[in-house]
């Protein structure tokens, strides 16, 4: 595999995640089961991220990481 090959790579991962199916088809699923949980509870405050056992959750959330680099 040339440089050029493992920069496409790199930014094909970069933009759409995970090469690996079982996450892609976790995460689509999650997707749905998010959307379900809103439509049929009272609170409707579910994320995707509380159907993904097997996603690591980011220790801080984007807002955090832009007022610590601030």
């Amino acid at each position: 595999m040339t440089l050029a090959e493992v920069r496409v790579w790199q930014a094909y991962r970069a933009k759409r995640g995970s090469l690996n199916a079982g996450l892609m088809t976790e995460a689509a699923v999650a997707r749905l089961s998010a959307m379900y949980a809103n439509t049929h509870s009272k609170h409707g405050n579910h994320e995707p991220l509380d159907f993904m056992p097997h996603f690591d959750v980011p220790d801080l959330t984007l807002e955090e990481a832009m007022a610590s680099w601030g």
